[in-house]
């Protein structure tokens, strides 16, 4: 369809199945096919795909103005396909955001700006199929205010955190912990992409290498 540039970066834009119009069918958001009395079905590696490739686009769009920190569930948007409206197309998540809420950040600001803990719960949902606020440890603390809710919700992803491995395998508890611990290193603002891909994208690749290596041997 075209490409689009910023900076030194250039995105390629491609078509992708029809989707009906939001008018005629209102898209699902992740929160939404999250919460507990959610009548669709979301399957451990369509959940663990879909953890995938928002990794992989925070990976290419943080720090431009096409990606703002702090991704949420309510900005990941499904539409469904128009042969088929009870299909749910996890594979093709469009993200939402308001260009007044962008905030240009530069590779080599200080590292407190590149700030992935909310990739980090992304991810901890996902790995579960539960919303951080369904969840036990969630409803201990108080909701807060919007900056003590931030608090809040980090001390409770923390400590779900240590249940990822059990859940999910080593190589997505790497990518959480990632999420959460190594991207404050002193030295992330000077090689972010790189360690993100590395300690995140690559991991959470071989999640679904473990997948496609199950089912061959179905």
């Amino acid at each position: 369809m075209g490409v689009i540039g910023h900076g030194e970066d250039a995105y390629h834009l491609h078509p992708s199945l029809k989707r009906k119009q939001p008018q005629d069918n209102e898209p699902l958001t992740l929160d939404r096919m999250l919460s507990y009395d959610f009548e669709g079905i979301l399957s451990r590696r369509q959940r663990y795909y879909i953890a995938l490739l928002l990794a992989s686009s925070v990976a290419q769009l943080q720090f431009t103005p096409w990606l703002r920190i702090g991704l949420t569930k309510e900005d990941v948007l499904f539409f469904s396909r128009e042969d088929d409206v009870s299909a749910i197309p996890y594979g093709e998540p469009f993200i939402r955001q308001g260009f007044e809420s962008f905030r240009h950040v530069q590779g080599n600001e200080d590292a407190d700006e590149c700030n992935f803990y909310s990739l980090g719960i992304l991810l901890l949902e996902l790995c579960f199929g539960q919303r951080l606020e369904d969840h036990p440890l969630r409803k201990k603390h108080p909701a807060g205010d919007e900056n003590s809710k931030q608090a809040f919700d980090l001390m409770a992803a923390l400590k779900w955190s240590q249940s990822v491995a059990d859940e999910g395998g080593s190589d997505y508890a790497t990518a959480v912990k990632w999420c959460f611990m190594g991207a404050s290193s002193p030295d992330i603002n000077k090689s972010w992409r790189t360690e993100i891909i590395t300690n995140v994208v690559r991991p959470l690749e071989l999640c679904q290498k473990h997948f496609e290596t199950t089912n061959a041997a179905v």
